[in-house]
């Protein structure tokens, strides 16, 4: 069972949650332009007996090389959000540099990086990207350098 929120107190179950994913992507098939892939990969996540549970995420990521920008944006997120990112790192040091021209892509790897202490690293990709995320990103970097008012700008 998941739990929403503690000030709501709602409980839901694996069941429900398939049954309102069921009848919503019914209604909103038409408008997934990449199968519905962030819900139904949390779906098997929570699922006991599916393969992504079982095996891993990085067992189950397809070949990155072959996801179009959106679909590697949500397997990377989904690192994140689950705490992957160090069970996918050798795969995200392979992504084809074709990706590295989406700024989106290049935030999400700069977050990767920065999570992981790889500071230099986390620069070189949001390096040119503007977005609330790198603006933390890039404070954060300069407070662990002990740069106050750089780290202030930010």
């Amino acid at each position: 069972m998941i739990l929403l929120s503690q000030d709501v107190h709602s409980e839901i179950t694996t069941e429900l949650l398939n049954n309102e994913f069921a009848h919503c992507s019914f209604v909103t098939a038409q408008n997934s332009s990449n199968d519905f892939l962030w819900i139904s990969t949390i779906l098997q996540i929570i699922d006991p007996t599916s393969n992504l549970r079982s095996k891993g995420i990085v067992n189950v990521m397809p070949n990155l090389d072959q996801c179009t920008n959106e679909e590697l944006r949500i397997w990377i997120k989904i690192a994140i959000y689950f705490n992957q990112t160090p069970a996918i790192q050798y795969i995200l040091e392979k992504v084809h540099p074709e990706f590295l021209e989406d700024k989106k892509i290049r935030e999400l790897l700069g977050s990767v990086y920065y999570r992981q202490e790889k500071m230099n690293l986390a620069q070189s990709f949001i390096q040119n990207v503007h977005t609330a995320n790198t603006a933390n990103i890039r404070g954060n970097i300069q407070l662990k350098n002990k740069k106050y008012e750089l780290a202030y700008g930010h």
